[in-house]
């Protein structure tokens, strides 16, 4: 499938305290590590999310979220 959006590889870190899981990964726009909420179900919640980069871009239209089938630790 073919889109318009870069794809953002992200991992899926549990939060025991707060039952809200997160997915974590390197921005495609600013290289940074961005965290989107992954919901509290058991599959992690994916799709096209809104980046969280400082300064904005022209070509930052938001990314798609790919899990890795990792499971990390903060």
């Amino acid at each position: 499938m073919e889109t318009k959006y870069p794809v953002m590889q992200v991992r899926l870190v549990r939060r025991r305290k707060s039952r809200c899981n997160v997915l974590k990964g390197a921005c495609p726009y600013c290289g940074k590590t961005h965290t989107h909420s992954a919901g509290r179900g058991s599959a992690p919640r994916l799709g096209h999310r809104v980046s969280h980069c400082r300064r904005k871009t022209s070509q930052d239209r938001g990314y798609i979220l790919k899990w890795d089938g990792v499971i990390g630790k903060k």
